[in-house]
């Protein structure tokens, strides 16, 4: 989870290094798991948003909501 998160912050290049970085996944679905991982944390940060009033947020991730499902 703290992979997902921190790749949500990173542009592609710096998402690359710290994969990288991070070295050899044993796991054979882990992109996978990465994109439920993301789309989890996308739904945290929605209801944080929301709770801590800050609205204006909202649409765009309710929009990377709507992404994250659909893969």
């Amino acid at each position: 989870m703290d992979v997902a998160k921190a790749l949500y912050y990173l542009d592609a290049a710096r998402r690359r290094a710290l994969l990288d970085g991070y070295g050899p996944i044993d796991r054979s679905c882990w992109p996978q798991t990465l994109g439920l991982y993301r789309l989890y944390f996308v739904l945290e940060l929605w209801c944080w948003m929301a709770q801590i009033g800050k609205t204006q947020a909202l649409e765009k991730l309710a929009l990377e909501l709507d992404s994250c499902s659909a893969n």
